[in-house]
């Protein structure tokens, strides 16, 4: 089991609209309804998270490749804000 990585999702799609994802309002609710699903049974969710959300989100190994770059970065900045 990978450690859980928190993630601000409004900053995670922030990012990624920045760096040239075309995120409309029928991928928020997407993500929305599958954060829903997730919070139900988060122990089983949390070994495949940020796959399961880049297969939401992206639309080519490309933008898959850069998904799982700006996850990084954004986990690592929630990281470095939390950190005492």
């Amino acid at each position: 089991m990978e450690p859980i990585e928190w993630i601000s999702i409004d900053a995670l799609l922030e990012a990624l609209s920045a760096r040239g994802f075309n995120l409309g309002v029928d991928t928020h609710v997407r993500v929305l309804r599958f954060l829903e699903r997730s919070a139900q049974n988060p122990a089983k969710n949390a070994d495949n998270f940020k796959y399961r959300l880049a297969a939401l989100i992206c639309r080519s190994a490309a933008q898959q490749a850069l998904f799982y770059e700006v996850y990084a970065e954004t986990a690592a900045l929630l990281e470095q804000e939390t950190s005492p």
